[in-house]
């Protein structure tokens, strides 16, 4: 995997997070289980190699808590 966690130490609400995943990696120590996950009835890896997430915002939920 590898993330992007960017920020400004002032104003953490301006907080951004970036990660992206190898699909293929996931593993769950059950081999039946991961072919599985990364079937289509889940991830479909094979089209869809690498899972991605970007964050679309950060607010204040609570003395040094974000969300």
């Amino acid at each position: 995997f590898q993330a992007i966690l960017s920020f400004d130490p002032n104003n953490l609400t301006t907080m951004g997070i970036q990660a992206s995943i190898d699909a293929n990696s996931i593993t769950t120590r059950q081999s039946q289980r991961d072919e599985h996950l990364k079937s289509d009835d889940f991830l479909h890896a094979d089209k869809y190699p690498t899972i991605t997430f970007e964050s679309t915002s950060c607010v204040l939920a609570g003395e040094r808590q974000y969300e």
